[in-house]
């Protein structure tokens, strides 16, 4: 698995809105063995803590927009990693990369 960072991206306009204030927000792009590429989204609060970094991962079918008041919260105070699966628009999938079956 690799780590691109993704510097200009539209992504950026969403995500902000979906976290507290002042957070900075960098995009990543998570590339696996089988080249699947996944967006992975690192929010850092404002004020640097001691606080445990959350992973966060949403399940199939849903949106960041979904847990807005969650992220909201957490982003105040924790650095929280969002990995989008492979079901969202962000995701690249290469042809030969099907779900196991």
């Amino acid at each position: 698995m690799s780590l691109q960072n993704e510097k200009h991206s539209d992504y950026h306009r969403r995500y902000s809105a979906n976290c507290a204030r002042n957070t900075k927000i960098e995009i990543n792009r998570l590339i696996l063995e089988n080249g699947v590429n996944l967006n992975c989204v690192t929010f850092s609060p404002a004020t640097k803590n001691e606080n445990l970094p959350i992973v966060f991962i949403a399940g199939f079918a849903s949106v960041i927009e979904n847990f807005t008041d969650l992220f909201t919260s957490l982003t105040e105070t924790y650095i929280v990693h969002y990995v989008e699966t492979r079901d969202k628009t962000s995701s690249i999938i290469p042809g030969d990369a099907g779900f196991p079956g």
